[in-house]
């Protein structure tokens, strides 16, 4: 956005406005929209997919945050489902000051942990190249503040005093009610059939298997549970069937992952 100042000839000319300002302005530019789809959508993605500390892996061993695996993936993928089609359609959304409150909770909530993983970042600097990742949420974060605001101001308030605020409180309360309830009986769901492969009977452990292969993604902190039982069970025939549940839910070997574990 330029603004006009008034030259040395006497001339007003225009000036360019501060940076924060421009990346909050009403109109976003092809380069806020480049940054929004990339940091807001897709790096998020590359996060989850190649996740080196945080939830699926871990710095010789299991990962650091992997009982809240289940919450922060619903929660990111909700504000993805609603950053979308707010930067494809924008004006002919309804209830923008609605989505702008999810998008607000979503860069709140990315500022959080991306200094949660902060001191693990920089180590990761230092050891891995992969700790490059823990910046990505102060990014992510940015662009859902900025789209939350400009969502926000999107809309003329149609009530005044503090019912101005109540689709903003709305929207922040769905974007982390909706993740807590769902994650909640997720980890229900998929910890009493880790306990059905575990000790219950080869047809338990069958049904179970079959539920947790479509959670697998969910269901990493868990599954380990079933790893270290492998790994004392003295029982040969058990050893083998739990082997072969592991196996069946998540495709990999579970020699391997009792290695990758135990390192």
């Amino acid at each position: 956005m330029n603004t006009l100042g008034i030259g040395s000839d006497g001339v007003r000319q225009p000036t360019r406005s501060g940076f924060w300002r421009r990346q909050f302005a009403a109109e976003a530019t092809t380069a806020q929209l480049v940054f929004d789809v990339a940091f807001g959508i897709i790096a998020p993605i590359l996060c989850f997919a190649f996740d080196p500390i945080a939830f699926r892996n871990g710095f010789g061993g299991g990962p650091l945050f992997a009982q809240y695996q289940v919450l922060v993936y619903l929660f990111s993928g909700l504000e993805i489902v609603t950053l979308v089609p707010w930067l494809l359609l924008r004006e002919q959304l309804p209830g923008k000051r609605l989505i702008g409150g999810i998008l607000l909770a979503g860069g709140i909530f990315c500022a959080a942990i991306g200094c949660i993983l902060l001191p693990f970042s920089l180590l990761g600097l230092f050891v891995y190249f992969v700790g490059a990742f823990g910046f990505i949420p102060f990014f992510t974060a940015i662009v859902y503040l900025r789209n939350g605001c400009k969502a926000h101001r999107a809309e003329r308030p149609k009530a005044n005093g503090i019912a101005q605020a109540a689709p903003i409180l709305l929207g922040c309360l769905l974007a982390i009610g909706v993740p807590v309830l769902l994650s909640s009986s997720i980890n229900e769901v998929v910890s009493h059939s880790v306990d059905e492969v575990i000790q219950g009977d080869p047809q338990q452990a069958a049904e179970a298997s079959q539920r947790l292969r479509w959670l697998s993604v969910l269901s990493g902190a868990e599954l380990d549970r079933i790893v270290n039982v492998y790994h004392t069970e003295s029982d040969p025939s058990r050893k083998q069937q739990l082997k072969r549940s592991y196996q069946e839910i998540t495709g990999d070997d579970i020699e391997h992952r009792l290695r990758v574990v135990q390192d």
